[in-house]
């Protein structure tokens, strides 16, 4: 399963969601067993390898970014850009992003459960996607609960929440991953998407009442700095049965206030 691929104890292992069925495969670049093939600009770095000194393997280059501390060493990696708001060098794709609180609300509804395209499981091929991402993302490091600092000029913290029939929203609970919080661990984060594929089968219903998973989404934003761009993201395969309830106004309202982009 995925959690056993990414902890497998060699490395060389990783989960693999470019295509469906997703599956459990070997790193793209541990094919490069030197430094040599791994960074020729016919083979490795084609490919976007990079060397890792400190493991001695060749790994794909958006996974060292946060290893160069140099802007010259960090431009020479493949996938990574240096991030002169914060003098970091970061995966090109965000590199020079502002600061960013991000909730993702995933639909737990059955019918997520059904086959998507190739993927068996509708559900877990978005959560794998969510964790595919949070990997990619410059995370701030801040832990669930801490107080966040107010003057980063980038970086992501994110939060996840359930939703299916009315009433029946999740997040996890203390104790647990993020502890439906925003975090900034990626630790934290991958403890989170665990939890909530574990608790897909044994909730799941017919039904997507999506009002109170953005009253959670809303407490999360409370204590995120004024600055900060706050972002919900709301993927769900079906109708909102609740999208013009006088609640929902509601809280899209505060949401409104916040300055939560949806």
């Amino acid at each position: 399963n995925e959690k056993r691929c990414s902890t497998d104890p060699t490395g060389d292992c990783e989960w693999k969601t470019a295509h469906s069925p997703t599956n459990c495969g070997v790193k793209k670049c541990r094919k490069y067993a030197t430094e040599a093939d791994c960074e020729a600009t016919d083979k490795g770095a084609a490919d976007g390898c990079a060397w890792d000194s400190g493991k001695n393997k060749c790994d794909e280059g958006v996974e060292l970014c946060g290893k160069e501390s140099v802007p010259c060493d960090c431009g020479k990696t493949p996938g990574c850009l240096w991030d002169e708001k914060v003098s970091k060098c970061a995966a090109s794709l965000f590199a020079n992003c502002p600061a960013v609180d991000m909730v993702i609300a995933v639909d737990g509804s059955l019918s997520m459960g059904e086959r998507f395209g190739r993927h068996p499981h509708g559900f877990f091929a978005v959560t794998e996607m969510v964790l595919d991402l949070a990997k990619t993302l410059p995370l701030t490091g801040e832990a669930a609960g801490v107080a966040s600092n107010a003057a980063l000029a980038s970086g992501f913290r994110v939060g996840l929440v359930q939703f299916s029939a009315q009433g029946e929203a999740m997040k996890s609970p203390a104790g647990t991953g993020t502890g439906g919080r925003l975090s900034g661990v990626l630790a934290e984060i991958d403890s989170d998407v665990h939890w909530h594929e574990s608790q897909f089968t044994s909730h799941a219903t017919d039904a997507s009442y999506l009002t109170q998973a953005m009253e959670m989404a809303a407490k999360m934003f409370a204590n995120s700095p004024a600055d900060r761009k706050k972002v919900l993201l709301v993927v769900a395969d079906g109708d909102i049965p609740d999208a013009d309830a006088p609640s929902m106004v509601t809280v899209s309202g505060l949401l409104e206030q916040q300055r939560v982009q949806v």
